[in-house]
């Protein structure tokens, strides 16, 4: 270790110091250091608290639920919607695929969403957000099937069978996590794109807008899988862009 000394010639006039060898580069300790006195501590007067600054880690979860329930996270949602307001905000959530574990994307999409949901909140608006899930595609579909063993002995409802059954796992999962993370929700409402009241209200919806003349039918090329008889989603393709951009000046 290197300290500053004065030099054993010093006898006065302009003071110098030069860098030496310390004690402690011995391996010697010099103990503990002396806290210094606080001479203005008792002229301030200092909020005090329980709560602790720090934790360790096997306490974080325990205090973690502990601050939920005394803070009424869960009451939050229904509170702010019994208040009499005119002015209201709905926040329409884009369903993540229940596909799997919650990862740090959804905390992400929740915590962006929840901090939108609580600005508008305390700016006197009633909140209306009705969390739900895509639960069909060929993304879960797929992981439902790298679970089988006998995928080419599989008839089409056994597929979607295990599909729904892998699906109503993964929203176990994500919603508790979501309930965890304090997102404030109705959480007793969620839609889920499986079940047959919502399946008739698209179906309700689609006609209504093929009586206005929106849909029609026509020839379009699409990338699709013989092995599923089904097109190819255009995020899982691989496709390269030839062309290119020159600028004249």
């Amino acid at each position: 270790m290197w300290a500053l000394r004065k030099p054993p010639f010093f006898q006065g006039g302009p003071r110098a110091w030069v860098w030496a060898r310390g004690a402690a580069s011995t391996g010697t300790s010099r103990g503990p250091k002396e806290k210094p006195e606080a001479p203005y501590r008792d002229s301030v007067l200092l909020p005090r608290s329980e709560f602790p600054a720090l934790l360790p880690g096997r306490l974080q979860p325990e205090t973690e639920l502990e601050i939920q329930q005394k803070c009424g996270f869960s009451e939050l949602y229904s509170w702010q919607r019994q208040r009499k307001t005119k002015q209201k905000f709905c926040l329409h959530d884009g369903p993540p695929y229940a596909n799997g574990d919650p990862h740090v994307g959804h905390a992400l999409n929740k915590i962006l969403k929840d901090i939108t949901n609580r600005f508008q909140m305390m700016r006197g608006s009633v909140v209306h957000y009705v969390p739900g899930w895509d639960c069909h595609g060929l993304p879960i579909e797929l992981r439902a099937l790298s679970e089988c063993d006998d995928v080419e002995d599989l008839s089409p409802m056994e597929i979607r069978q295990k599909a729904r059954k892998f699906a109503k796992e993964a929203i176990a999962k994500q919603k508790s996590a979501f309930i965890r993370w304090g997102v404030m929700a109705d959480w007793d409402n969620c839609y889920y794109t499986f079940d047959k009241t919502y399946e008739a209200k698209q179906l309700h919806i689609f006609h209504e807008i093929y009586d206005k003349g929106y849909v029609y039918r026509d020839y379009k090329p699409v990338f699709g899988l013989l092995q599923l008889i089904q097109p190819w989603p255009k995020l899982n393709l691989n496709t390269t862009n030839n062309t290119l951009v020159v600028l004249f000046m």
